[in-house]
């Protein structure tokens, strides 16, 4: 592995960690009653919470990124756990039986794809309440379309091939062949969309939440940004700085995590000869 894939893991295995201390230790999740001057600029010399300084109201700007990288990788990971689910089972039934099934997921990807993205999350927004589930349950909805299509493609070349010809003339089941030799397979497509979808949900939760649509506990980036917008005439540009440099460190490790994972699993990479 090369010295970048390996500063890209040691980040990923930083945000995870971060993300895992701050859901267990619930005082870091209060950053609304430890205050000190405003607009103090970064120091080590001041105590440990505000290196980082503190925004408009004396606020710890280091326990409010902290806060918003746990609640950007919770909500991450669990829409993109939810599209690469529902992409898999969708584009496997539909690439590998074929018949109505086929007809019905084409259909139904078909038109969510016309329905411009951003739009009908919002409007779902608004019907069904501006909470947590609600906004995993509309992104993920949407989303698992792009990974569905992939698959469904990738299944209907596969299935024709030896060995999975090989397999059905021996009495293998096609379930077992399914979760046996056809997703493994396909499995650097589901790193790569899984990492496309961590990356579009960590998105979608800055700008909802830079709208006006919060959901998550405490803060998140996009409130950062949206608090921090009007403080850079007034020369305090630490709040949005490091929470630019996080935000972008987070989605930069995992896009090319995501690319070194897939050069390790992809079969057609590792065949040598």
């Amino acid at each position: 592995m090369t010295i970048v894939g390996r500063i890209c893991f040691i980040l990923l295995a930083l945000y995870g960690t971060i993300a895992a201390t701050v859901f267990c230790v619930e005082d870091l999740m209060d950053y609304r009653n430890t205050v000190i001057e405003v607009h103090q600029p970064p120091s080590i010399q001041a105590p440990i919470w505000f290196w980082l300084g503190s925004d408009g109201l004396g606020r710890s700007v280091l326990k409010k990124i902290l806060i918003a990288v746990k609640n950007s990788v919770g909500f991450g990971l669990i829409v993109a756990l939810g599209c690469v689910l529902l992409g898999i089972f969708f584009g496997v039934v539909s690439g590998y039986f074929g018949g109505i099934s086929d007809l019905f997921i084409t259909w139904l990807y078909t038109t969510l794809s016309a329905v411009p993205g951003i739009l009908m999350l919002l409007a779902i927004m608004f019907m069904f309440g501006n909470n947590f589930w609600t906004a995993v349950a509309a992104l993920v909805f949407l989303d698992w379309v792009g990974l569905c299509r992939m698959l469904r493609g990738e299944v209907m070349r596969e299935k024709a091939r030896d060995y999975v010809l090989a397999a059905r003339s021996i009495g293998v089941g096609q379930i077992r062949i399914i979760l046996r030799h056809l997703i493994p397979n396909l499995s650097h497509y589901i790193w790569i969309y899984f990492a496309l979808y961590f990356i579009f949900a960590v998105k979608a939760e800055i700008i909802l939440a830079y709208l006006g649509f919060q959901f998550t506990e405490g803060v998140s980036w996009g409130i950062i940004i949206d608090e921090a917008r009007g403080e850079l005439l007034k020369g305090v540009w630490w709040p949005l700085t490091f929470a630019t440099i996080t935000m972008g460190g987070l989605l930069l490790s995992l896009q090319v995590g995501a690319d070194l994972l897939r050069d390790r699993f992809d079969p057609k990479m590792n065949t040598k000869g």
